[in-house]
């Protein structure tokens, strides 16, 4: 697609669609670069505003896939020190059958409510200066 087109193209879709990647296989083997996936280079602030746009995705960090991720300044081959670019990889995996029945118990579990509070009693005796009841009549 030349620039013109594509341009046309990028101003008539849809503002703000939801971003959806499709998951990779759980034990995939070999490349992702055909997979869907987020690749992100420029200055930490570049990244970092568009990373804030893209919020939709965090709720792939889910019982039944995850999300692998990658933030990292670029080092100079040369001289092994940061550059001041910064690269962010994104992909969606999904997470094992163990996995998978782990988080969802994990998660059936924390929407439990907790027990009540059982309220607890103070006694008193001989040693506090009181009287020892011997029966529940001599209390009434």
């Amino acid at each position: 697609m030349q620039k013109k087109e594509f341009l046309q193209y990028w101003a008539s879709l849809t503002p703000n669609q939801p971003v959806s990647p499709r998951a990779i296989p759980y034990k995939h083997e070999g490349s992702t670069y055909t997979e869907d996936s987020i690749r992100l280079t420029g200055s930490k602030d570049f990244v970092d505003s568009v990373l804030s746009r893209l919020q939709d995705l965090l709720t792939n960090e889910a019982s039944d896939r995850r999300l692998g991720v990658v933030y990292k300044e670029s080092m100079d081959r040369a001289t092994d020190t940061g550059t001041g670019s910064y690269n962010v990889y994104i992909q969606v995996h999904e997470r094992g059958g163990e996995a998978k029945q782990a988080n969802a118990l994990r998660e059936q579990l924390a929407a439990v409510p907790p027990a009540p509070e059982v309220p607890t009693l103070a006694v008193a005796g001989p040693a506090d200066g009181l009287a020892v009841a011997e029966s529940v009549a001599e209390v009434a």
